[in-house]
């Protein structure tokens, strides 16, 4: 029996686009979808997709707005999430994104639904818990950044940016066994960050044991 001839991307775009313009949808998603699924960051397939889907949402949109965050283009990443949203209701990242950059802007109020939603549509993911958490501590509520920070250490035990946080809260409440437990437990999970060092020597001042201080070199 013949073998069949395996089509190369290339010979598989070509037959994409053709379909495409001979008005065969589903002929042409099928081979640019072909093409994706060996070379997901296609570029020609995925733009193709794209013209037959104009609002097609791909992960190299969410890895977009996610470089833009971490470049500091928060406003760039609240507009483009919002016209996102618009069109994918149901995407968690994208409300985490928006509701990271609204607390970032210093728009907590506006950014509380998204993040809740985000929570809603990923229970189990500890990072729109951290977010959640920070919202709530921007808000100034700070029973509700304890829970969501305590949630995101049961989701990721360990997580050092949220035992500073938690442990910055209980500063604030001026709960300072729990503040010390929390943030010398960050401390040994960070001995090299500054920061973090000095918020449990912080802690350990308000309490006034200067001799803990001294013991853990803060």
């Amino acid at each position: 029996m013949a073998r069949q001839k395996t089509l190369s991307a290339k010979e598989a775009l070509d037959l994409a686009d053709k379909s495409a313009a001979s008005g065969d949808k589903e002929k042409a998603m099928k081979y640019y979808g072909a093409v994706l699924e060996k070379y997901p960051d296609n570029q020609d397939a995925m733009d193709g997709v794209r013209r037959l889907n104009p609002n097609a949402l791909f992960r190299a949109d969410l890895d977009e707005l996610e470089v833009l965050y971490k470049a500091g283009n928060i406003k760039e990443v609240e507009v483009k999430a919002k016209m996102y949203i618009e069109l994918y209701p149901d995407v968690y990242e994208l409300h985490n994104l928006l509701g990271a950059a609204l607390v970032a802007q210093l728009k907590p109020k506006e950014a509380l639904p998204h993040l809740k939603k985000a929570t809603e549509l990923k229970p189990f993911n500890s990072v729109p818990f951290f977010n959640l958490a920070n919202c709530y501590k921007t808000l100034g509520d700070y029973p509700s950044a304890i829970k969501n920070y305590q949630r995101t250490l049961e989701l990721k035990p360990g997580n050092v940016a949220a035992l500073n946080n938690l442990g910055n809260v209980f500063m604030m409440m001026e709960d300072y066994d729990n503040a010390i437990g929390v943030l010398t437990g960050a401390a040994k999970l960070a001995p090299n960050s500054a920061p973090i060092l000095s918020n449990a020597g912080r802690a350990l001042k308000a309490k006034g044991d200067y001799l803990a201080v001294r013991r853990q070199n803060i």
